[in-house]
């Protein structure tokens, strides 16, 4: 199904070769264990936007080695929150839960926004008084409202833009690079960093694309060694053309692209952009999400087949955990044994180049 590295295979592989003296006949067996190999697993939502989703709910030390499969702890979190007043860090609240995942031998991946849809000011509101534009708009009618009562950025405002290079050339210098990073996300442009303003400040398609290819080019400049994605959301939540410039752009930078959206809508509109993901997963891990465990079961609109149909049909190489994770494991468990079968990468043989059994000769 992907590029193939069987790291457990491999390293069998390799003892046998070192004690071998004249022929060695080796037979490989995929034991059906999840793997915790490089740029692939599930992926834990510990600040899920909001800080009290849904890490806050473990116990201190819990890294989820239970949960079969699960390599990264996702730490999605308000520019706000991290850069409270100018050029002032608070880069505990992405530290401190990382390193219990760290001392596990697990990853860290990140998302820091600019606008939500329950925080007045994602971005800092000294951005905001050292005079960067914006647009106040209203959750309950979704769309701009002087007498909003929460902020999107103007996101190609100059003061915007370079404030907010400032802050994430910040982050690079502590996290670009770093082998305990597994992805970071172009997460400052759109609600909840997902690229569209369809329910905030109302961007047209080609304003989204423009701006979205300038927070890309930040994004680069700010983390080199590190994988970065953007959501397939830049091009259109539901836009099915296979005209995808925003994406494309991306992809030519180098970054990968993610699904925030599985299983948000009832079926057959459970996710819109697997033929997106085909210009990715080749080259670049594709990462997907579900909507919340319990809304998208709450609106009818969950089905484990469907989320490991979603796993195949975009070659994914992640998979979130975005709820509570112990009751997701308890009531997905078949359905995330069986992901764990076809998410990322593993050898199961591929006769006659490399048979399962095959003779090694000195």
């Amino acid at each position: 199904m992907k590029k193939s590295f069987f790291l457990s295979f491999i390293m069998s592989f390799l003892v046998v070769l070192a004690q071998a003296q004249d022929v060695q006949r080796l037979t490989f067996t995929d034991t059906g264990d999840a793997l915790i190999n490089p740029k692939m697993g599930w992926t834990m939502h510990f600040y899920s936007n909001h800080p009290e989703n849904y890490g806050s709910q473990l116990e201190p030390s819990d890294s989820l080695d239970w949960f079969e499969g699960c390599s990264t702890v996702y730490l999605r979190i308000p520019w706000a929150y991290l850069e409270p007043e100018e050029g002032q860090f608070n880069w505990a609240l992405l530290d401190t839960p990382a390193q219990r995942w760290i001392a596990a031998g697990k990853k860290v991946a990140l998302r820091l926004t600019a606008s939500e849809s329950w925080l007045e000011y994602a971005t800092p509101k000294w951005v905001f008084d050292a005079g960067a534009k914006y647009t106040r708009f209203s959750w309950r009618t979704h769309g701009p409202d002087e007498d909003g009562e929460l902020v999107d950025p103007v996101f190609d405002d100059p003061v915007f833009l370079e404030k907010l290079e400032n802050f994430l050339m910040a982050a690079g210098k502590r996290y670009a690079g770093n082998p305990n990073v597994a992805f970071i996300d172009v997460g400052s442009f759109g609600l909840w960093g997902e690229g569209h303003t369809g329910a905030s400040s109302h961007l047209s398609q080609e304003e989204t694309v423009r701006i979205t290819k300038i927070h890309i080019d930040l994004h680069v400049k700010a983390f080199p060694g590190t994988l970065l994605c953007i959501s397939d959301d830049v091009d259109g939540a539901e836009n099915q053309t296979g005209k995808y410039p925003a994406t494309d752009y991306a992809r030519s930078k180098g970054v990968s692209l993610r699904d925030d959206s599985i299983m948000v809508q009832n079926p057959p509109r459970s996710w819109f952009h697997a033929d997106m993901a085909d210009r990715f997963w080749r080259e670049l891990p594709v990462i997907v999400e579900h909507e919340h465990y319990g809304s998208s079961k709450a609106r009818g609109a969950w089905d484990s087949d469907l989320l490991e149909k979603s796993v195949e049909d975009y070659h994914a190489s992640f998979m979130s955990i975005h709820w509570r994770p112990q009751q997701e494991w308890d009531e997905c468990k078949d359905a995330i044994h069986r992901i764990n079968l076809r998410l990322g990468y593993r050898i199961r043989g591929c006769y006659p180049c490399c048979p399962a059994e095959t003779e090694i000769q000195n």
